[in-house]
């Protein structure tokens, strides 16, 4: 009996990653008919790629550099820092001990989250990203730098 209580919630998070896969894909279908149609497929296919890989980054970025100071720190004040006597005698929630194993597993999960809200916000600035990628002269000359206006317009932060 001990190896089945862990069955439900994995079947739990299963079916609402299918859930949202199937919200995901359906969303994305109709625009890729409607682009097709219009025989604009590469843009679409251009925007997708684009603002995955924003997201990813961003994500992975984010998740790199606040996992890494959270496990760091964690690892600090489990090492200077002993609770109740014993180095790393994990948390306690009203009278209830909590392992420290469980406090990592719910904080990667809580970072992961939160990795994947920044990736989302991220890729709504592909526009931005495929402009600074991919300047492209104006033909005209700032008449006081004589700089192309074009520098002004995608480079300059």
């Amino acid at each position: 009996m001990k190896g089945q209580t862990g069955f439900l919630p994995k079947v739990i998070v299963v079916v609402i990653v299918l859930i949202g896969l199937g919200w995901f894909v359906s969303s994305l279908y109709p625009l890729w008919l409607w682009f097709q149609n219009l025989d604009f497929a590469s843009v679409f296919l251009t925007t997708m790629i684009s603002k995955t890989t924003i997201g990813f980054t961003a994500a992975v970025i984010f998740l790199f550099a606040v996992g890494t100071n959270f496990f760091v720190a964690r690892h600090y004040t489990r090492k200077h820092h002993a609770t109740g006597g014993q180095r790393g005698g994990g948390l306690s929630v009203e009278g209830l001990p909590i392992s420290e194993k469980a406090v990592n597993w719910a904080v990667a999960v809580f970072l992961v989250i939160v990795a994947l809200m920044v990736g989302n916000a991220a890729s709504t600035k592909w526009t931005t990203v495929l402009l600074y990628l991919h300047p492209k002269s104006f033909g005209v000359a700032d008449p006081v730098f004589g700089r192309d206006v074009g520098f002004y317009v995608f480079s300059l932060p």
